[in-house]
């Protein structure tokens, strides 16, 4: 046995090593199939997916912290909420933009309108990909922040209302995308209330702000897949 551990650095080296240096020893060939055979063990000891030929400081260290996720640290982690999910932050975003939108039209400044329009997209996409989490999670969360969610559609008609009436501001391609780009996130928000089990036809019926129709005429077509037309 301990002849056995003394060759394990031997071994480790590789098969041209150990057989030059099987060459320097005089001794019996009893003895050199012994070598051979403590070669073969150890090469079968290496872990899978290791090579032979593969040196160990090569293998990557779990014990050190810069290499492996720090699941202590929050930006890590899903952003779980059990008591649901704070819409103020999109709602507040949404009332900013909704006045100097309104001027940008009314100066006729495609760019600097597009831009605010633009502006938006992060908010909602963040409160969308919050909610997907925390419904997945629990979905009572959905149930509990209906009228949110109607107050998130009700604030954002407001937009709608502006690019209905500023066509010619909001005609370009460059637009169209963008609210396809909506069109994308609220269509993925009513899903989640949808698969959780909240009857959004009803939750909806209750606001008379909120007209659908007036969404599909600037290019919408969320309402249409959940039943909203003619609603209003």
């Amino acid at each position: 046995m301990l002849f056995k551990y003394l060759m394990a650095p031997i071994a480790l080296a590789g098969k041209p090593f150990l057989s030059s240096t099987l060459e320097g020893f005089n001794q019996s060939s009893s003895r050199t199939h012994l070598l051979y055979v403590c070669f073969q063990a150890s090469v079968a000891c290496y872990p899978p997916s290791y090579g032979g030929d593969q040196s160990p400081s090569t293998r990557p260290d779990y014990n050190n912290p810069s290499t492996r996720p720090d699941y202590n640290n929050p930006s890590t982690r899903p952003d779980y909420n059990n008591n649901g999910v704070d819409f103020s932050g999109c709602l507040d975003k949404i009332r900013q933009v909704k006045g100097p939108l309104v001027a940008s039209c009314q100066r006729q400044s495609i760019r600097d309108a597009n831009s605010k329009l633009d502006g938006l997209y992060e908010p909602i996409h963040s409160l969308s990909t919050k909610l997907h989490v925390s419904i997945r999670s629990d979905s009572s969360v959905a149930f509990k922040s209906t009228r949110s969610l109607v107050s998130l559609f009700n604030n954002f008609q407001g937009i709608v209302d502006t690019i209905g009436k500023y066509p010619r501001v909001f005609r370009r391609s460059e637009a169209q995308e963008t609210i396809f780009e909506f069109n994308s996130q609220f269509e993925a928000i009513l899903n989640d209330y949808s698969s959780a089990g909240v009857n959004v036809q009803q939750v909806f019926s209750q606001s008379t702000n909120v007209r659908f129709e007036s969404w599909q005429q600037v290019g919408f077509t969320f309402p249409e897949k959940f039943g909203f037309y003619g609603d209003k």
